[in-house]
């Protein structure tokens, strides 16, 4: 029995696609499909595939980059000594609401940690008159009198 091509395609023997342009029995013109009664809808502007839940890192990240420009920062107090205590404090507060980013939360208080404890301990050394400062008191004239 010979079957020519129009034949195969009348009779549905085309791989069990529809041909090209012609609707299947189950879809409107146009091809887009229809969900079934009592299915309920996707609400516009959603995402039909679901989207995977976003790691809130923010608290852990700012703990972390507060906590390391503090320790760059150690050589001006009026600086560092802000930062290290947001630094703990935001990474406090990240451990607390058990955000995904602990390691960083972690690293920013180890970091805001210790830049306060070195800032706590120079000032003290300075108070005390523990550090000699007429070094540093004579380098500085003399990188004035350079200047001038």
């Amino acid at each position: 029995m010979d079957y020519n091509q129009n034949d195969m395609n009348q009779n549905g023997m085309n791989g069990g696609y529809p041909q090209q342009g012609q609707p299947d029995a189950g879809q409107p013109y146009g091809g887009a499909p229809q969900q079934p009664y009592g299915t309920p809808q996707q609400p516009y502007g959603g995402d039909p595939y679901g989207t995977a839940p976003q790691d809130k890192k923010g608290f852990a990240i700012a703990s972390m980059v507060c906590g390391i420009v503090s320790i760059v920062t150690c050589c001006c107090e009026y600086i560092a000594i802000p930062l290290s205590i947001v630094a703990i404090v935001l990474g406090i507060i990240s451990i607390k609401k058990q955000e995904s980013g602990k390691g960083m939360a972690i690293a920013g208080i180890a970091c805001g940690g210790a830049a306060l404890a070195f800032i706590i301990v120079c000032l003290i050394l300075y108070a005390t008159g523990a550090v000699d400062t007429t070094q540093w008191e004579e380098m500085l004239k003399k990188m004035q009198e350079q200047q001038v």
